[in-house]
């Protein structure tokens, strides 16, 4: 769900803006929810990253860091020049040149990250495809992480205040959304939607992602 959200959010061109912008906001949503249920996982590489562990550990712990920051900077940087979604609810947003630049480098950073990540988890990833309903009926018998709402509050807690983190670290680095540096386009008109295009746009940003997993996953066989 993650992957196929990821795409269809690098394709503007196919979902239109308003789409783009609602569809970014679940996306949220479903990276929290990879989040608990990872915490176990998180918690347990964070001991070993400062106990000492093998290479490839610290590796991937270090691109799950790196593949969050970037995911959040895209998400941050969208919400300030959302013209959709945050305008809907009566929050104004300025579209910041400097903020548009942003979100779009990062959305590129991002596919690089996500197949480098899907590389480095691609043993995990064939074998819980070849489990199939054998895995899902085994996880039908109940989560694993999250045993109640205060533990799931908990760790959201810490996951905001990581994201109010690298917002911070954003507003300093790009400053405040400025009327100095507001692009005067229509965005909607921009990015409306176009099945062609759209569907070229979505196969480009996923030959670009399958790229770079490829190519991760051929260096990843040489040095790890």
């Amino acid at each position: 769900m993650l992957l196929v959200a990821f795409v269809l959010l690098v394709s503007v061109h196919l979902t239109g803006l308003q789409v783009h912008e609602w569809l970014g906001i679940a996306f949220v949503l479903l990276v929290l929810v990879h989040l608990l249920y990872s915490w176990r996982w998180i918690l347990t590489h964070t001991r070993r990253i400062f106990s000492g562990g093998s290479r490839r550990a610290r590796i991937n712990y270090l691109l799950n860091v790196t593949l969050f920051i970037i995911v959040m900077i895209v998400v941050i940087s969208g919400l300030v020049i959302s013209q959709a979604a945050l305008p809907s609810l009566g929050i104004a947003t300025i579209d910041d040149g400097a903020w548009r630049t942003l979100h779009n480098k990062s959305q590129t950073w991002a596919l690089v990250a996500v197949g480098v990540h899907i590389a480095m988890n691609w043993t995990w990833i064939r074998a819980a495809l070849r489990r199939g309903w054998v895995a899902s009926n085994r996880l039908s018998r109940g989560p694993q992480v999250a045993p109640s709402l205060w533990y799931a509050l908990r760790r959201s807690a810490v996951i905001a205040i990581a994201t109010c983190v690298i917002a911070g670290g954003l507003w300093l680095i790009v400053g405040l959304p400025s009327r100095q540096r507001e692009l005067k386009l229509n965005e909607m008109a921009r990015w409306n939607v176009q099945p062609g295009p759209g569907i070229g746009q979505m196969l480009t940003r996923g030959a670009l992602l399958a790229i770079a997993g490829l190519a991760a996953r051929r260096w990843l066989r040489v040095h790890i």
